[in-house]
């Protein structure tokens, strides 16, 4: 009796130190909170751990927080948990946990449906339905993803929430750009970028740009996929709009033969896939850490319970004897082995987990060398294809223009020139020097294209020749400041820095007046410097032609500037800054 009256007075105490604990812990226990206050704040809370992308607290808050609303005294309503519920599912959906995220919107939704049935309640289902068709598109379940997208437009047929609509049917267009159905997709498309073009500091404004780049790509329209992809790339930092607006880009200009700005968004289209990817490694890694983490707490739980169960027989059962001890004696020893068991597939989990790192680890540095090696292929077969095709051009202007020229000369030459009369023989010598010029003009434009000293790299022999070359031919003089001597750089570097010194010494022949040039160029701190410059009638009041526009975009692909000086002496200089 005595032992059974101590046992009943520690329960009273426990009982009375919870209720205390609850007292000073729960806000429901502080006067004058509103239950709204309550849930802002829970809401507040989960939402922060969503932004941090920190999933299993997110879920673990959520679950205790969830249970307390359950329990609680004060009466919340569906609502007010289903906002709860929803950042959870958020988790799961980066967990890919499609069970649990079924679990909770089911839930969610059969509250709602129960409780109440009006319009900020269907609103609240769109966005649990909503949560569950981004679960499934996570999950490159797409089909089964615009199923629960219908589901969530029609409980907002009745909204005034125009925005959430319109999120909605970005998701829409996105499943079927994912289902490569571009025309399914345009319309819709077209109606989300006119609403959101109005708020130009939303996000969806740079989802649709984005998205409307990837349908015109599908539908080969390159020029439109161009403007809205690099229209989104301005406007975020989204790691999968970025991502998807360089995939874009890249393929534009691949299909529209500009190698060095398909190289580029190339690189950053690898850069966010590996990003993404990461992501999605450390989101795996977490669900299965999880997984283990609930096996080991439904262990824990089922020896707890196990433990519980034998001290309640060694109680119920002490005074039964010796026998009923023995028994228990060989119970209690089964279950230390089923214990060690579970540990010891817990510790082989554990093992598992840490091999799983180490494999994740090598195939990321793996994934890295064969990103690395695919695009020093890209690269070196693009100038191999670059300096092919210049040599062709090269030998077609010499092989076959070249001989048409020599093969119209020597049809002139059997011209009886005594038989001309004199304004014939003037029109016969003037034809002469035309060929002459045309044939001289024709070896220029062949040596120029692929002179010997570019194809190893050498940059100053090949400024080198041009200018005495030119200085033989022209009334100009041009001087030659070679501060690199036999530097070898890179073959782009060397061609488009050849081919811009090139064009502007033409320019200058042609249009300047000048009698005296000088051409500057000298490394350092990892730059080029090209600096050109004459003493004739500047340029004040230009007009951009074509040469000037194609050396911009030659500087443009080495990633260079170039600065047009006019001062009041009337020299003209051209200043060219390009990375090594």
């Amino acid at each position: 009796m005595k032992t059974s009256f101590g046992f009943f007075i520690q329960f009273i105490i426990l009982i009375l130190g919870q209720f205390e604990m609850g007292y000073a812990q729960n806000p429901e226990f502080r006067f004058g909170v509103s239950n709204q206050s309550i849930i802002d704040s829970l809401y507040k809370t989960a939402n922060y751990l969503r932004y941090q992308s920190d999933w299993i607290s997110l879920i673990e808050f959520g679950n205790k927080n969830l249970d307390y609303l359950e329990k609680s005294p004060k009466k919340f309503t569906a609502f007010q948990k289903s906002l709860i519920s929803d950042e959870i599912v958020y988790a799961y959906v980066f967990l890919s946990d499609l069970e649990k995220v079924h679990q909770f919107c089911d839930g969610a939704i059969s509250s709602l449906s129960n409780e109440n049935n009006n319009l900020a309640y269907q609103e609240q289902i769109a966005q649990i339905y909503l949560s569950l068709a981004r679960g499934y598109g996570y999950s490159e379940r797409f089909v089964e993803s615009n199923r629960y997208l219908d589901s969530a437009s029609h409980y907002l047929r009745n909204s005034s929430n125009n925005l959430k609509k319109y999120y909605l049917k970005n998701d829409i267009v996105s499943n079927f750009v994912e289902l490569n159905e571009p025309d399914k997709a345009l319309a819709m498309a077209k109606q989300c970028y006119s609403f959101f073009k109005n708020r130009p500091s939303d996000r969806g404004l740079a989802e649709i740009e984005m998205l409307l780049g990837r349908i015109y790509l599908l539908k080969k329209e390159m020029n439109l996929s161009e403007k809205y992809s690099k229209h989104a790339l301005q406007k975020t930092s989204n790691p999968r709009v970025l991502y998807n607006c360089h995939e874009s880009l890249y393929r534009v200009y691949q299909a529209t033969n500009s190698p060095d700005l398909a190289l580029y968004h190339l690189e950053k289209y690898h850069q966010y896939l590996d990003k993404i990817f990461n992501a999605k490694v450390a989101n795996d890694q977490l669900a299965l850490e999880k997984k283990i983490l609930e096996q080991k707490s439904e262990a824990d739980l089922r020896v707890e319970m196990q433990k519980g169960l034998i001290q309640k027989r060694l109680k119920n059962y002490f005074l039964a004897g010796s026998l009923l001890l023995s028994i228990l004696a060989i119970w209690l020893f089964r279950n230390r082995q089923i214990l060690h068991k579970k540990n010891q597939e817990i510790a082989a989990q554990k093992t598992l987990i840490e091999d799983l790192n180490l494999g994740l680890e090598q195939k990321v540095k793996d994934r890295t060398k064969e990103l690395q090696m695919a695009y020093d292929e890209i690269k070196n077969a693009m100038q191999k294809g670059q300096n092919i095709e210049r040599k062709r051009i090269a030998t077609d202007l010499h092989d076959n223009l070249g001989s048409l020229l020599s093969a119209v000369s020597i049809s002139l030459d059997t011209l009886d020139i005594e038989s001309l009369n004199e304004n014939e023989k003037q029109l016969y010598r003037k034809i002469t020097l035309m060929m002459e010029d045309a044939y001289a003009e024709v070896r220029s434009l062949s040596h120029n294209l692929q002179p010997a000293e570019i194809e190893n790299g050498f940059l100053g022999s090949a400024l080198e020749r041009l200018i005495d070359k030119l200085n033989a031919q022209s009334r100009i003089f041009l001087q030659l400041e070679n501060q690199i001597g036999d530097r070898v750089f890179a073959k782009n570097i060397t061609l488009n820095t050849y081919a811009i010194v090139l064009e502007l010494c033409n320019n200058m022949l042609k249009y300047s007046g000048a009698d005296e040039g000088k051409i500057k160029i000298k490394t350092a701190n990892e730059l080029l410097f090209v600096e050109i410059s004459d003493n004739g009638i500047g340029m004040l009041g230009y007009k951009k032609g074509q040469g000037i526009l194609n050396i911009e975009q030659r500087i443009q692909e080495l990633r260079g500037s170039m600065t047009i000086r006019n001062n009041a002496s009337q020299m003209t200089s051209f200043e060219i800054v390009i990375p090594l």
